[in-house]
């Protein structure tokens, strides 16, 4: 068939089929997912000297440019006391940039794990991004 029918016959398609493969593309392209292990990594996890119940974990933005604002909801399980807590915190790193937080274990057993079930865009308005689920596993210490 010639170049100039098929161009013909795109103008026949009806324009909503025309519109609607056209905003299924923009809408996917635009929308991005913050992915633990792969935007950002946990490069150190280790129990605070100072404060034996405390561990400090070390986040690092591993592209070049900056990530928005995000939620990161986590769960700590100790299995010695069979202690579990969980929590939401969050994190606004710059390109390459390397952040700290503490948290508090309410037991002194070990070995834990810190393991990161969801990451949320901070605004909810902020459609370029989506919601991540899963299981990221981080032991704590060594």
């Amino acid at each position: 068939m010639p170049i100039f029918q098929k161009s013909i016959s795109l103008l026949l398609l009806p324009a909503s089929i025309l519109l609607s493969s056209c905003t299924n593309w923009s809408s996917e392209s635009a929308q991005a997912t913050i992915v633990p292990g792969e935007d950002f990594a946990i490069v150190d996890a280790y129990y605070n000297s100072s404060y034996y119940s405390n561990f400090t974990l070390v986040v690092k933005n591993m592209q070049n440019r900056a990530l928005p604002h995000f939620y990161m909801d986590y769960f700590i399980f100790c299995e010695a006391d069979n202690y579990k807590d969980y929590g939401t915190t969050s994190f606004s790193l710059n390109s390459n940039e390397q952040e700290t937080t503490d948290f508090y274990l309410r037991s002194e057993s070990r070995p834990c794990t810190f393991t990161i079930t969801a990451i949320r865009p901070y605004s909810l308005s902020d459609s370029e991004y989506t919601d991540w689920t899963g299981n990221y596993v981080i032991p704590i210490g060594g």
